[in-house]
């Protein structure tokens, strides 16, 4: 069993159970996840960012974003 501390986000308080004792909806993990600099995945997480519309850039320098990225695949 694990024991991971967990946050309710409805009423934002912390517990060890999955499920909030107060507002009884499921909590979730209250530490963020682990960060490496040398993160092997960044640029295809730039890329999904890029076509869902969560980053804006120039048609100019999108395009040449994934051309880069079709050569390494």
């Amino acid at each position: 069993m694990q024991w991971n501390i967990r946050r309710c986000p409805k009423c934002k308080s912390y517990t060890l159970r999955a499920i909030c004792p107060k507002c009884n909806i499921q909590t979730e993990i209250a530490h963020p996840h682990r960060f490496s600099p040398e993160d092997r995945y960044v640029r295809y997480r730039i890329l999904a960012k890029i076509t869902s519309g969560l980053i804006k850039l120039p048609n100019d320098i999108a395009r040449k974003l994934f051309e880069t990225t079709k050569e390494l695949v």
